[in-house]
């Protein structure tokens, strides 16, 4: 089994206090001056990270690391039809 990633995922101040309810287990790797938090999370599983960024919409965005962040925006533009830039 390869061993966990260490993603980042930053919540805007709108979402964050919701995220952190949700789960209080959540490591908060950094407090923005605008209130958001930049999260460290532990990924075993990329497709329930997909789903965690994308279930936040506009409120969330993955960081790192780049694979993974180049992941996600690979099959939000196969999703919307387009080809990659």
């Amino acid at each position: 089994m390869r061993s966990p990633r260490r993603p980042c995922c930053c919540s805007t101040r709108r979402s964050a206090a919701a995220v952190l309810n949700e789960d209080p287990g959540l490591r908060v790797h950094e407090r923005r001056e605008d209130g958001a938090v930049v999260l460290a999370l532990t990924v075993r599983n990329p497709v329930a990270l997909r789903g965690f960024v994308l279930n936040l919409l506009d409120r969330a965005e993955l960081l790192s690391p780049e694979r993974m962040r180049q992941d996600l925006i690979d099959s939000l533009i196969a999703m919307a039809g387009e080809e990659a830039p």
